[in-house]
């Protein structure tokens, strides 16, 4: 009768076992399975805002969305820095010609060029066509470089302007040396932004 009531306890214990370990599969089953889900809601909320980020950079402004975007939120300090730059060079009486004829036609074919493209991308006349995105582009590529061109050549001759003396050119020429590696850095950041939306489109 002990040998029996020995089996029987076994057979229980068993039992129990299996049925914890059971239950225990059971529960880590269903843990990895809700965890599982709260990856993937992630990965599709993640998925959701790349989407999002992307439709918002791989399309062009029209009318005061050009205020609101980026990079288009640019066009206004560049026109200001670069205004300034020409409008300070222009008081020193373009003097010396040779560097500051070059500081002068950048600064001028800069604003000129950007004020075009402020009413190209004000009035529409893109119609969000990846073209215009990779002109954008090449447009303040260009001007970066001539930019800088020009802000190094200016301050070269503002430091020439130093060694003579304070005089009112050298105080112009400093001012239009920072407002000049402003709108430079300001171009820079504009090129690679619309490099950026470029490549979204």
């Amino acid at each position: 009768m002990l040998r029996y009531v020995t089996r029987i306890r076994l057979i229980v214990l068993i039992v129990l076992i299996f049925a914890d370990a059971l239950l225990f599969l059971t529960s880590r089953r269903h843990y990895r399975s809700s965890e599982n889900q709260t990856k993937q809601q992630h990965q599709h909320q993640e998925q959701q805002l790349m989407a999002s980020n992307t439709a918002t950079m791989g399309h062009l402004p029209t009318g005061c969305g050009i205020c609101t975007t980026i990079p288009d939120i640019l066009y206004l300090p560049e026109l200001i820095f670069g205004g300034l730059v020409w409008i300070l060079v222009a008081c020193t009486y373009v003097v010396p010609a040779n560097p500051q004829a070059w500081v002068m036609t950048v600064s001028l074919f800069c604003f000129i060029m950007t004020f075009v493209w402020v009413i190209v991308f004000a009035c529409g006349t893109h119609y969000n066509k990846a073209s215009w995105a990779a002109a954008d582009f090449v447009y303040h590529f260009i001007a970066t470089v001539f930019y800088l061109s020009a802000s190094v050549m200016l301050a070269y001759v503002t430091l020439a302007f130093g060694s003579i003396g304070w005089s009112q050119i050298y105080k112009l020429d400093i001012a239009a040396v920072v407002f000049s590696f402003v709108a430079t850095l300001l171009y820079f950041i504009h090129t690679i932004l619309s490099a950026f939306r470029w490549r979204s489109f």
